[in-house]
């Protein structure tokens, strides 16, 4: 049966052998990490930039549907005006 120097030696060998093990792993897992978070950076700044310009374009529909729900207005106060009989809609 071993001492209990022995298995502190034995212990200490081994968390440094796993120690050893390990760190490289970590170094592929924090450069792996990166990798994702860059990506994932990317994919924001263009959910950004589309999300703007969704909203630009949905001004740009409000806009023109005022403009039109002012013209038929226009429309068919001339149309009342001079008698026309407006066409179907």
């Amino acid at each position: 049966m071993p001492t209990q120097k022995q298995r502190d030696n034995l212990t200490k060998t081994l968390r440094e052998m796993v120690k050893d093990e390990i760190q490289p792993l970590r170094k592929d897992i924090t450069k792996f990490k990166d990798e994702i978070l860059s990506s994932e950076d990317k994919i924001i700044r263009e959910l950004e930039a589309m999300r703007m310009e969704q909203a630009a374009h949905v001004i740009s529909h409000e806009r023109q549907d005022e403009r039109i729900e002012k013209l038929e207005r226009r429309l068919e106060r001339v149309e009342n005006k001079l008698e026309i009989t407006p066409e179907a809609k």
